[in-house]
């Protein structure tokens, strides 16, 4: 089992290097997977063809009277835009514009997010190989020493078939991980570039940033369509002129009788939709700001409690890779003591390993952990959004 999980390995390695392939730094694998997995759709740019008409609507009417046509009667009505509705038309269809923007800007997170997830996953899986084929070796080490004094012993071998069932789910649990590692399809990365543990705890406690960026931009967008609708309906409602109107009246042999006529019509501020429709939009607005606040308050909240999940992890981290440091040191005591003697037990020095590895498989549990964290961390703050994405490398 050893050698074939050794010849996989050097088969991988042979056909990196055939492929021209050097290992990625992590800011360069993020950048890679996000251009590669962002659809085109999301990169190209809303356009949009908009220019307020002088004129907001053209009517013509005709009429006739006992189907004469010489006593036809035509009537053009011509209703006028204001200087202050088109301008406030313009800045309606700018906020548009940006409002689409950021909306394609959202539908990007998701393939942001998934990059770094990627990175992290791949993280884990490539750790957890490497250690379990080493524990691997170990135990099956274990497994042979045991089988030659079961074979002295009289008694029941259970140690050697707790070792042997040990080292057939370890094989299980690796040949798992290979098929992750294969699903996942990550190019080799060179993780030495991957941001440290102790270098997360440093970024989260010295960034202050309580922005929210693109959050902010939402609301500032929603806000000002609010603004602009508002700004349109008092255009609309000073728009005095209403209509211009021109009759022909045909063919009319009355002398008294107009055969061209000029109208015009006037509109008073007076009107009760238009009234009813800003305090909507005064409500709108209110309600707006309020929910403005309750979210950057609910962030800002999610954000401390997420700081000081990360920081109690770390310092869980600390206190077991310490505690196994002094663990080890003992240890490391026995199976010296154990060496100098005439019947040295081979398994003292196996447990050793068996114990190290071990325990490096729960640190890199943890590690995960805070890695995982962090990233909620940065979708916090938003700042996992914002290009290079350098958040996870090293400084």
């Amino acid at each position: 089992m050893n050698s074939r999980y050794f010849i996989t390995s050097l088969l991988c390695g042979c056909s990196f290097l055939l492929n021209g392939q050097t290992p990625l730094s992590v800011a360069d694998f993020l950048e890679k997977s996000v251009r590669e997995m962002m659809p085109f759709s999301t990169n190209r740019e809303i356009t949009s063809r908009f220019s307020p008409n002088w004129v907001e609507g053209v009517d013509i009417r005709t009429e006739t009277d006992d189907f004469d046509i010489e006593r036809q009667r035509f009537q053009l009505r011509v209703k006028p835009n204001t200087p202050k509705i088109r301008q406030a038309q313009s800045a309606l269809h700018d906020l548009y514009t940006e409002q689409a923007a950021i909306e394609m800007q959202l539908l990007q997170r998701d393939f942001i997010e998934l990059a770094y997830e990627q990175l992290i996953d791949s993280y884990q899986s490539i750790q957890e190989i490497a250690l379990k084929e080493q524990l691997l070796s170990v135990v099956s080490d274990k497994e042979k020493v045991l089988f030659r004094l079961a074979q002295l012993s009289s008694e029941l071998p259970k140690d050697w078939l707790a070792a042997k069932r040990e080292r057939t789910n370890l094989e299980v649990a690796i040949e798992q991980e290979y098929q992750q590692a294969a699903q996942l399809m990550i190019p080799p990365i060179n993780w030495k570039t991957l941001l440290p543990i102790s270098q997360v705890q440093a970024v989260i406690n010295a960034d202050s940033t309580r922005s929210f960026f693109q959050t902010q931009a939402i609301f500032d967008v929603e806000s000002a369509l609010i603004d602009g609708e508002a700004q349109l309906e008092q255009a609309e409602q000073k728009r005095y002129l209403d209509f211009l109107q021109l009759e022909y009246n045909g063919s009319n042999n009355a002398i008294l009788a107009e055969k061209l006529s000029v109208g015009l019509a006037f509109q008073l501020p007076f009107s009760s939709n238009r009234a009813l429709k800003m305090e909507e939009l005064a409500i709108e607005k209110a309600l707006l700001e309020r929910e403005k606040a309750a979210k950057m308050e609910l962030n800002t909240l999610k954000l401390m409690r997420v700081r000081k999940k990360i920081n109690r992890l770390v310092s869980n981290l600390n206190v077991a890779k310490d505690k196994h440091e002094e663990q080890a040191r003992v240890l490391t005591q026995l199976v010296q003591k154990n060496s100098q003697r005439d019947d040295a037990n081979p398994l003292f020095a196996l447990y050793e390993k068996e114990q190290d590895l071990q325990h490096q498989l729960d640190f890199l549990k943890m590690e995960v952990e805070i890695y995982q964290e962090y990233l909620d961390y940065l979708k916090l703050t938003e700042q996992l959004y914002q290009m290079p994405y350098r958040h996870f490398s090293a400084y």
